[in-house]
């Protein structure tokens, strides 16, 4: 969204920077200035100054400084155009934005905003209703106590009980058969069109935004029911790919803290908070994505990612580490924590102490360690075959490293040392490898090709999370189609010149493309498209601000000649496509499993009806 210069500089001139700061600083008045304590980092002598003439904030410790704008973004995590709007609506004036040019976009856009409004009007009911239930009920009360949480902890994070009655939000709302509780989430409707309450006997933790308003639940069940976690469904105003739990609750303290701490789930967010340490975040119930690393990105300098010590914690963080490499920028320190297999942060700590904790996150993994040390541990580097594959594996994270980034130049060299290659050799090698993809990309832009050859796959079969890796950055390169392989450009190029076809786009294939790395920013431009209900350019484009890589890809498709292929059944072309992808999907699928083994029952069967159905689509691609 382009907001005009000239709002900017009236809403900075009807808004108070200090009142604004106290509304979350404690603020003394010294002389024409105010001071208090810094909301940016820790310290105990106030050295933050508010500058009611010059309407601007500066810290003498951390360097931090801004006007009333920078302040919110930094202190609330928001982006530009999101502190924009908070700003504005506290002064009662209204952002302008593109205008809907036909009276029947304007009527959507308006719609669409009413409906949002009424579904989180929904949640903040069911909100209410789930804590005054949590008041009533020993049973959970009991569990929270448990859990060594307190009732001041439990208020912060708005805990509350779902109840155990199958209709209890009846109770809450006049119109139980209203169809917007089923889309907020709350409701769920069966095949015989009856209905109930999704969260049944469950703790529940609502999900916040960053403006701090309700966008889904989680529900923690108590006893030995499955599943043990639920969360709302993907719905208009929760995307669970984009969301942290704990972000909008926590987003102070991880600023005093200066860094903030990535776990697996929401128990252990308020967990860590109970124990001190309240400055916790997790996704939701999803792996890392772009959009996870990017709000992170705003709020604090220093990423601690914690994942178990086994081989899944270890595939979680190598997914991190390469979701995050793209990003990469020189003030920014990511680092991985890896804990005792027995261990999640919540049980060291009660065992060890919080210092001890402390210490741990000190010692951890900085992103290059880790980088190096998987590749020491995958690959005989002492031999001259160990180090060509690992050069081969590493080759497509080091070129996906901004070029300008200085970190870059460092991870290179420490590369260079351990494959004992001078800097010069790693760096002529990188180059010739970014052609190559290149010419690749422009040659066989509309086909498709097998993920890897036989002999590739024999070389990495003993890496657990190397397709993945692969996968993520195969065709990356310096032109428009970065991160995006030709499968994925025919997706952009069908969605953008047969709009058409979005009605047909399920959310669970927009889910299958971003379970792959190579397709998550097609599967972040579909979602877009579904939440905008269009894929018409006029519509799309001014709402891909911040979006760069797609907004790049987007302008690229729509004028290269592939697209002006005419298509006799642009449907068809579709599901062949996710065909294809889902084909891609299974095969990993199955070739994981048999790496790890088929150890049990379950695992053969999983197996088979695996194999079955990428058989099944085999044939239907033929």
């Amino acid at each position: 969204m382009s907001i005009p210069e000239s709002f900017i500089q009236d809403l900075l001139n009807r808004t108070n920077v200090e009142d604004v700061v106290g509304q979350y600083v404690k603020l003394k008045k010294s002389g024409v200035n105010l001071f208090g304590l810094c909301p940016f980092h820790n310290e105990k002598s106030p050295s933050f100054s508010v500058s009611p003439q010059k309407q601007i904030f500066h810290c003498f410790s951390c360097g931090q400084s801004g006007n009333a704008i920078g302040f919110v973004m930094k202190h609330l995590g928001l982006s530009f155009p999101e502190a924009v709007k908070m700003l504005a609506g506290r002064v009662g004036m209204q952002v302008p934005e593109e205008r809907p040019q036909t009276p029947a976009q304007r009527a959507q856009a308006i719609e669409q905003k009413s409906k949002s409004d009424y579904l989180h009007d929904c949640l903040e009911k069911a909100q209410k209703y789930f804590v005054q239930q949590l008041k009533q009920s020993p049973q959970a009360i009991d569990y929270l106590k448990g859990r060594g949480l307190s009732g001041e902890i439990a208020k912060k994070f708005g805990l509350g009980w779902s109840g155990t009655e199958r209709q209890g939000l009846k109770s809450v709302f006049e119109n139980y058969d209203d169809p917007n509780l089923v889309e907020a989430g709350l409701v769920i409707q069966n095949e015989d069109l009856r209905k109930y309450d999704r969260f049944r006997e469950r703790v529940t933790f609502p999900i916040y935004n960053t403006r701090g308003k309700i966008i889904g639940f989680g529900g923690r069940i108590i006893g030995n029911g499955q599943p043990k976690y639920l969360n709302s469904p993907e719905t208009p105003i929760f995307h669970k790919g984009s969301e942290l739990y704990g972000l909008f609750e926590n987003r102070s303290t991880i600023n005093k803290e200066g860094f903030v701490l990535v776990v697996e789930g929401y128990m252990d967010v308020v967990s860590l908070a109970q124990l001190g340490l309240a400055n916790a975040v997790a996704t939701l119930g999803t792996a890392t994505s772009e959009e996870h690393i990017k709000k992170l990105m705003r709020v604090t300098h220093k990423i601690v990612f914690s994942f178990d010590g086994d081989k899944a914690g270890r595939r979680a963080a190598w997914k991190a580490l390469t979701i995050s490499l793209p990003l990469l920028r020189d003030d920014i320190a990511i680092r991985f924590l890896f804990l005792p297999e027995e261990h999640d942060p919540d049980t060291y700590i009660r065992e060890f102490g919080q210092a001890q904790f402390r210490e741990q996150i000190e010692q951890s993994l900085s992103l290059s360690g880790f980088l190096i040390s998987e590749l020491q541990h995958q690959f005989n580097l002492n031999e001259i075959e160990g180090r060509t594959a690992g050069l081969h594996e590493i080759r497509p994270l080091l070129v996906s490293i901004p070029e300008s980034s200085m970190m870059r130049l460092q991870i290179e060299k420490e590369i260079a040392k351990v494959l004992l290659l001078t800097h010069d050799e790693l760096k002529h090698d990188l180059q010739q490898y970014q052609h190559n993809q290149s010419t690749k990309v422009v040659s066989r832009a509309d086909g498709y090709e097998p993920e890897i050859d036989q002999t590739s796959a024999q070389i990495f079969s003993d890496l657990p999370y190397a397709k993945d890796n692969r996968k993520t950055h195969k065709k990356t390169t310096r032109n428009t189609m970065h991160q995006v392989d030709p499968l994925g450009m025919r997706i952009f190029r069908l969605v953008i010149h047969h709009p058409e076809i979005l009605k047909h786009i399920t959310d669970r294939q927009i889910e299958l493309l971003s379970q792959q790395g190579q397709y998550h920013l097609v599967a972040e431009f579909l979602a877009l498209c579904l939440r905008e209900s269009s894929a018409e350019l006029r519509v799309i484009q001014p709402k891909l601000e911040g979006m760069d890589e797609i907004q790049r890809i987007v302008s690229a498709v729509s004028h290269d000649s592939l697209s002006q292929q005419v298509l006799d059944d642009p449907l068809a072309e579709w599901q062949g496509v996710i065909n294809k992808v889902e084909i891609e999907s299974l095969t990993h699928t199955i070739n994981q499993l048999m790496l790890e083994g088929l150890q049990d029952d379950s695992q053969k069967k999983r197996y088979r009806l695996l194999l079955e159905r990428l058989k099944n689509l085999k044939k239907a691609s033929i």
